[in-house]
């Protein structure tokens, strides 16, 4: 149900019943991660920080919530704590990359795999790469700020 209300946009029926689904379980890192999404979502980055944290302590491979934590401290422009949250959800650089062309394939118009792509191709230090998929990306999101951001954090690291 949560992911439903999600894909409507309604992240607070869609965080309740995540919240529900980790009260029943709390060992369920998936449900901890979606709750770390919504509450993105809703901006709320110290309540998804928690949420992150405690997926992690329940599955220390989940590279969604690397990942989420890695999103949080980029906005924040937390740039050290975000590569290394990046770091350790691209740890398997080659399976993320394919995960992320099948989802770019799946959904064409949706901009979060292309820009996942990206960091990804940051991570495996492939920084021309990724300026061409950030490139791209420019062209169909040009109000996405975390675009500029990697763009700025390669053209310094180069």
């Amino acid at each position: 149900m949560g992911n439903y209300y999600s894909l409507q946009k309604d992240h607070e029926t869609a965080l309740k019943n995540f919240q529900r689904a980790v009260q029943l379980n709390p060992r369920f890192a998936y449900g901890h991660m979606l709750c770390g999404h919504e509450y993105v979502a809703l901006e709320d980055f110290e309540s998804a920080i928690k949420s992150y944290q405690s997926a992690l302590c329940v599955d220390a491979r989940n590279y969604n919530a690397w990942y989420g934590l890695g999103m949080i401290y980029l906005r924040q422009e937390k740039f050290e704590f975000s590569e290394h949250h990046f770091r350790m959800a691209l740890g398997r650089n080659e399976e993320a990359l394919e995960a992320r062309e099948l989802a770019i394939i799946a959904d064409k118009k949706n901009a979060l795999p292309v820009y996942q792509k990206a960091n990804i191709l940051v991570s495996m230090e492939s920084f021309d790469a990724a300026l061409v998929v950030l490139e791209e990306l420019k062209e169909h999101a040009p109000r996405e700020s975390s675009v500029y951001a990697l763009m700025g954090g390669i053209y310094k690291r180069r």
